[in-house]
């Protein structure tokens, strides 16, 4: 069998270094990017990308673009993804 990625092995239940879940962790870093401007309104935000990003699957960043949609940060469009929303 091959080796398993770290994305492979990293959940969303998983801490980062001061003990917050990882979800929180990606979610407060993409939702200070969005009110900074590093994100455009209307532009997407690809799973696959932030997958590799974070170095984690999907379940992770999918939990992440929910808490920011409840933001009112970005709206998930079903089979469409998330996009970033005006502020």
């Amino acid at each position: 069998s091959l080796p398993r990625s770290p994305a492979s092995r990293r959940s969303g239940r998983d801490l980062d270094a001061v003990g917050r879940p990882l979800v929180d962790k990606i979610a407060d870093t993409l939702g200070r990017e969005i009110i900074e401007g590093r994100y455009t309104p209307g532009q997407r935000m690809r799973h696959q990308e932030l997958t590799e990003r974070f170095g984690v699957s999907f379940g992770p960043i999918r939990e992440a673009l929910r808490k920011l949609e409840q933001e009112r940060l970005v709206d998930i469009i079903p089979r469409r993804g998330a996009r970033v929303v005006r502020l």
